[in-house]
């Protein structure tokens, strides 16, 4: 190798290092910047979906209590976690990208079977005893 040869390669070491360094750590700071993007993304929709679970359940005792001034016969009201729950499985099926229509159809399906589960769970045994004291 020619003395020249050599002597503009150990000019450009320093060079190419200063530009392998930049695009590393410009590349370090995207991937960084882009999780914290969806991190943040992520805590947002799960406060949405908190807060539209809370304000449904307030919309269904005020429901309840207009029905009860009114003297009509009022359903119990729900819990608090199912309405939670419910924004939570929706926030999730919404979050989906490129969901065609049966898709999404059996998303909200396996979503109500979800619901109706944690309503049974929640209710089964007070209507049991309900019936029982009814029966007696």
């Amino acid at each position: 190798m020619a003395p020249e040869t050599l002597e503009l390669i150990q000019s450009l070491i320093p060079v190419c290092s200063a530009i392998a360094g930049a695009i590393v750590g410009v590349a370090g700071t995207v991937i960084v910047t882009y999780m914290n993007k969806k991190s943040e993304e992520r805590k947002h929709l799960a406060s949405l979906s908190f807060n539209a679970g809370t304000e449904n359940f307030k919309a269904s005792v005020e429901i309840t209590k207009a029905r009860i001034l009114n003297y009509q016969k009022s359903p119990n009201v729900l819990p608090l976690e199912y309405y939670i729950l419910n924004m939570k499985y929706l926030t999730d099926i919404i979050q989906k990208k490129g969901l065609r229509k049966e898709e999404l159809k059996a998303f909200i399906l396996q979503k109500n079977e979800i619901m109706e589960g944690v309503f049974n769970a929640a209710y089964k045994p007070n209507l049991e005893k309900d019936t029982e004291k009814v029966e007696k």
